[in-house]
């Protein structure tokens, strides 16, 4: 894939050059320096007075350490929307890591008395990683053990954030917003440097059949339904959570239930991550979402 092929030589490049680089404003380029991944990254950044929105995220806000080779979900929003973020954002991040290093406390230092939104793009992580232990602990066990870790998590993020802000700056409570993801497309590849698939990996390290892959296993067990559950857990959080609101992104990139719940191949880069293409069809829908929850403030 084309992707692919610009990911290997951007990281090649990367790996060259050594971790150089903040202002939250990022140049136009491919690469970043030292500064301005530790504010994209970290969250570590100069002062901007007036910015409203903060942001933690994992991969689908940045996948290379904020490069902009995939305009991902927190790019879609200050490229094509204009929204003035600040935020901690980076592939692999969990939510169970956000709290250990207190990275949203980080990101409301950082955005100051001005922020109003915390925009939440997590979860994949802790829900997909680690496949393995799915196969060894038992899909059901596994599955509710990370939904009800996640859950708590959620809450407890929410909770500490909010008193934190009110406590430093006064005023009214942060509004958090989370979204759920897409379907996966289980056919492509596992990463962009990888020609091993999804379904492979599902199947051989997960334990997985091909039906729970698809979602058509009798027991109602497998990937789109674990889609579903934390979906519909984070709706749930939003029930009991007064400051919590919830984007659901699911159907967006082609998914349906006469396909098995596959997303389309070609809008993702590999199996879980979409491409350019594939983002600006997600950041369009997530930004009217946004636009409608916070009364359009940029």
């Amino acid at each position: 894939m084309r992707i692919k092929r610009i990911i290997i030589i951007f990281l090649l490049s990367f790996l060259s050059l050594g971790i150089m680089n903040c202002d939250s404003a990022k140049k136009n380029t491919a690469l970043l320096d030292d500064k301005q991944i530790a504010c994209y990254v970290l969250a570590t950044c100069n002062y901007q007075a007036g910015v409203k929105f903060g942001m933690v995220g994992d991969s689908w806000t940045d996948l290379i350490y904020g490069s902009k080779v995939v305009e991902t979900l927190r790019v879609q929003l200050e490229k094509y929307h204009g929204y003035k973020i600040v935020g901690a954002t980076k592939a692999a991040e969990t939510l169970a890591g956000v709290l250990s290093l207190n990275t949203h406390i980080k990101v409301i230092d950082e955005t100051g008395p001005s922020i109003k939104y915390m925009l939440i793009s997590m979860g994949g992580n802790d829900i997909q990683g680690s496949v393995e232990a799915y196969k060894n602990n038992g899909f059901v066990t596994e599955k509710t053990n990370r939904l009800v870790t996640f859950k708590s998590n959620l809450k407890k993020m929410i909770v500490t954030g909010n008193a934190y802000k009110v406590s430093k700056y006064g005023g009214d409570p942060i509004l958090w917003v989370i979204h759920g993801y897409d379907f996966a497309s289980p056919d492509n590849e596992i990463n962009s440097l990888s020609t091993t698939t999804c379904r492979t990996t599902l199947k051989t390290t997960g334990g997985f059949t091909d039906a729970q892959v698809n979602g058509t296993d009798p027991s109602g067990l497998g990937l789109p339904q674990l889609f579903n559950e934390y979906n519909a857990l984070l709706y749930t959080v939003t029930t009991e959570e007064p400051y919590l609101r919830y984007i659901d992104l699911r159907y967006t990139l082609g998914a349906s239930a006469s396909n098995n719940y596959i997303s389309t191949a070609s809008l993702y880069g590999d199996c879980i991550h979409p491409t350019s293409v594939g983002f600006r069809i997600i950041g369009e829908k997530y930004a009217t979402a946004v636009k409608g929850l916070t009364n359009d403030e940029r």
